[in-house]
């Protein structure tokens, strides 16, 4: 944008921090711009906080006023069942379930109240994170192994302490996360507006519309005519922005700033480029409105007194952000820079209105409120088999390199829960020494080999740009897609099957000695030549905690390092709902010297002492199982000249689990005996129950928990059904009015 363009614009563009977190403050029991630290990012950023009384203006802030309900009934403005606050526990940022609810597993799973008010969601507003805004703007990446264009530098992931991305109840903006923002917000609206340098090419069909070619098309620096700038702001907010019909104000809230930009600039002095910049500038404040950075639950009156109902749109975008990431209709563009042209592809859930479309559609007329059709929406979008993999077809936009991956596909946001759950999103930054050490394969390539076997587990491991073979994270997305869909037993053989997706396997001999190789990672020397042969049976595994990138995600660079303590930590807090106190601070944490010692020596010497045994005795005997791995997920051959050990008596394992003191013999028995406890699976449902609620559970949610595990039974396993049972529950759909909430209440 030209300097003089920008400086008269961007102080009208400041002003579209219209409503970022607007009464925010009011849903969360405090005052406006008055939100703790933690509330508003994490311990530190007070001295950047934004001042939230400063950008209240009309654009939701009136509708989130809680004053506003002092017309309603008298039931529905009072609560007594909220006197005890079941709910504040949930909305206290220090809340920590493993904790409060440690010895209570069992009175989470006898039934609970479906009458009482305490499993019920109370209003909330969610802020975004930063897959959502990049999937809604269409801003797709241009390689299919990252996340999306200038996703990275999109603010809205340095602000969420919590342990799932979903709970983002309270976490508003600060000055700096605002000013990024504001530098990014033309990747929002970059489909909508010709950009410099790309020969005046406008990305999208949309563009076209005339609400836009009026803007633009204005001879002698006219101003267009304000029906047609209406016109544009309604489609724009509709089906770019808001992906809902906007109100009234809504829209004469944007034309008015169009109309403000138009003016500043002189007649006869605005030519084509500043137009497109000041159209820029346009849909660049609509994203800067409450409705498009955050979720709204507030619901509506409905026939059950005291609770509120989520209106059609609702449940529409909570449904479809929970399963897709991504809202409902949003676009598929992908913007591919490398060819001639540039193209855009849809994604498969429709060919001509984008994403999530049957949702869409059952949220304008209405039917998405009648909780059976809702249920079927959720099942077709879930999941399901696909030869062509459509679903991929914005990122893998090659065919051949879509064939790559498995057959099987998941929603995005299911996806993501399982990656979130398993805690190996950071996997690719795990560098490994050697990272062979200790396999069969240890001293028996040549020097030559061994630097290519390196090359390719880093390639697979990190970018993938060498070729179209998935990076091994996205087999582990394959490997659990395939469970999910095929929906049998699906917490069982998550823990214990045997049946993995693996990449093909020939070595490519090219681009500098970096090309793929068998994948002895996984003891797989052949190449596979179909994708049926890429279904591998492995005996030397059993689930995804034996895959090697959770092996590889929960350990240290070092094959005789820490793996133990991370691995045994991982299980005693993700499958058995525990907690392992902080480290603190006046004890070294850290493992005596390796030279010669295994990892299994080095931390029995390193945790001997009474200061470590208490937290160590949680972890230890649970990562011990999994020592007949190395640090980045190969089988071992020897470990330290000695065979390899993944013994293990389990220790304080929790009462009733079954898992009392059980002996196991490796990482293979121990998958075994997670897969069949009770206590374990009541885990899982606990884990899923908080990432699609987008909030911990307390012993109020019993009844919902009680239902998910009854469904889970009853269908023979069934994760769908179980996950349909959850978002069509009252728990789901309906909410609590907060005008009984006192700041008091959600105080630490």
């Amino acid at each position: 944008m030209s300097a003089r363009l920008l400086a008269q614009i961007r102080p009208l563009l400041a002003l579209g921090a219209l409503g970022l977190c607007a009464c925010e403050g009011s849903l969360s029991g405090g005052e406006v711009g008055q939100d703790t630290p933690e509330r508003m990012g994490g311990a530190g950023r007070d001295a950047t906080m934004v001042d939230m009384s400063a950008m209240m203006t009309p654009d939701l802030g009136a509708e989130l006023d809680l004053s506003s309900m002092a017309d309603m009934p008298a039931d529905m403005t009072t609560a007594p069942a909220l006197a005890q606050g079941p709910w504040s526990k949930y909305l206290n940022p220090d809340y920590n379930p493993n904790i409060a609810l440690a010895g209570k597993q069992a009175e989470l799973f006898a039934g609970g109240d479906p009458q009482g008010d305490g499993h019920i969601t109370v209003q909330r507003i969610r802020r975004m994170e930063s897959m959502e805004w990049v999937r809604n703007t269409g801003r797709w990446t241009t390689n299919r192994h990252t996340s999306a264009s200038r996703a990275e530098d999109n603010p809205f992931e340095l602000a969420n302490p919590h342990s799932y991305s979903t709970y983002r109840q309270g976490i508003s903006l600060n000055k700096d996360e605002l000013a990024r923002y504001l530098d990014i917000l033309p990747e929002a609206g970059v489909a909508w507006s010709q950009r410099p340098g790309n020969t005046g090419k406008l990305y999208t069909t949309f563009a076209q519309h005339p609400g836009a070619t009026c803007v633009m098309e204005q001879p002698d620096g006219a101003l267009p005519q304000r029906a047609c700038v209406e016109d544009f702001a309604r489609l724009y907010l509709r089906e770019a922005v808001y992906f809902r019909p906007p109100t009234p104000e809504e829209v004469e809230l944007l034309s008015d700033f169009a109309m403000d930009v138009l003016s500043e600039v002189a007649p006869g002095a605005y030519d084509a480029k500043e137009r497109a910049l000041a159209l820029e500038a346009i849909t660049s404040f609509a994203w800067m409105t409450t409705p498009a950075l955050f979720h709204k639950e507030l619901g509506e009156a409905g026939d059950v007194p005291g609770r509120l109902e989520l209106s059609a749109w609702e449940i529409a975008h909570l449904v479809s952000h929970a399963i897709a990431r991504k809202a409902p209709g949003s676009p598929a563009a992908y913007i591919h820079h490398g060819g001639t042209s540039d193209r855009r592809v849809w994604a498969a859930s429709d060919p001509e209105h984008g994403h999530m479309f049957a949702l869409e559609q059952a949220a304008l007329d209405g039917t998405i409120t009648d909780r059976d059709k809702l249920a079927a929406l959720i099942r077709a979008s879930l999941g399901g088999v696909d030869a062509d993999r459509r679903d991929l077809e914005v990122e893998w936009y090659i065919l051949p390199s879509r064939s790559a991956r498995g057959e099987y596909w998941l929603g995005e946001g299911v996806q993501q829960f399982f990656r979130e759950w398993l805690e190996v999103g950071e996997y690719d930054t795990k560098f490994k020494d050697s990272s062979w050490s200790t396999s069969k394969y240890d001293g028996m390539l040549d020097a030559a080999d061994l630097r290519r076997l390196s090359g390719s587990y880093e390639h697979l491991s990190t970018t993938g740009v060498y070729s179209s073979e998935p990076l091994y994270t996205q087999q582990l997305d394959d490997m659990i897609a395939r469970i999910v869909v095929e929906d049998e037993q699906v917490f069982e053989k998550l823990l214990t099957s045997k049946t993995f997706h693996t990449p093909r396997g020939a070595y490519s001999g090219s681009n500098n000695g970096r090309g793929q190789m068998p994948q002895y990672v996984y003891g797989i020397e052949q190449e596979h030549t179909t994708r049926e042969q890429r279904w591998q049976t492995l005996p030397e595994r059993a689930g995804v905690l034996t895959h090697p990138v959770w092996l590889a995600a929960h350990s240290d660079n070092f094959e005789n390092g820490t793996g133990i303590i991370y691995r045994g930590k991982w299980v005693r807090e993700r499958l058995l709902c525990g907690w392992v106190p902080p480290v603190s601070g006046d004890i070294p944490a850290q493992l005596v010297p390796g030279e010669g010692k295994s990892a299994r020596q080095r931390v029995d010497e390193s945790t001997a002492p009474d200061a470590c045994a208490g937290c160590h005795g949680l972890m230890n005997s649970l990562g011990k199982p999994f020592e007949i791995y190395n640090h980045a997920g190969f089988a071992r051959a020897f470990d330290q000249g000695g065979a390899p050990d993944g013994s293990s008596t389990l220790e304080a394992m929790p009462a009733g689990s079954g898992l009392e003191e059980l002996v196991v013999t490796d990482a293979l028995d121990f998958a075994g005996a997670l897969g069949g406890s009770e206590f374990a699976r009541q885990c899982f449902i606990r884990q899923t129950f908080r990432y699609f609620m987008g909030r911990p559970e307390t012993l109020h949610d019993a009844y919902t928990l009680s239902q998910m595990q009854m469904t889970y039974l009853m269908t023979g396993g069934s994760f769908i059904e179980m996950l349909v049972t959850l978002m069509t529950s009252d728990a789901f759909l309906q909410r609590l009015p907060l005008t009984v909430l006192q700041p008091s209440e959600t105080s630490p």
